[in-house]
């Protein structure tokens, strides 16, 4: 299946939630495309939410029920969210799910809102 193609962007709120564990790929800082909840996600179609389940089970250890879990609680402006990036190399989609943010306002705060 082919992901859509999306356009990289800089986000300072992005910057500020991930410090110094920029994601990477292929040796290089891979290019940020958006943050996520499961909407979002959902909305580019099935190939990313797998992606993003993948993720949750293989590279944060999490049980099938806690990520199926954990993903459904995806939310782009109340948290948790998932930070989607994207290798231009290789074309892989790379992801930080920011597990911090649980208080609408202090998620306001914290998330982009545009």
């Amino acid at each position: 299946m082919t992901m859509p193609t999306f356009r990289y962007h800089a986000d300072p709120v992005a910057f500020a939630a991930l410090g110094e564990s920029w994601p990477s790929c292929c040796d290089d800082p891979a290019g940020f495309v958006m943050p996520a909840g499961i909407a979002e996600i959902r909305a580019r179609g099935p190939g990313l939410e797998g992606q993003v389940l993948s993720h949750l089970v293989y590279e944060m250890g999490l049980s099938g029920g806690a990520a199926t879990r954990l993903l459904n609680s995806l939310d782009r402006d109340r948290g948790p969210t998932a930070y989607v990036f994207h290798c231009p190399r290789c074309e892989t989609y790379v992801f930080y799910i920011d597990q911090s943010c649980t208080g609408a306002d202090r998620c306001k705060a914290l998330k982009r809102t545009s």
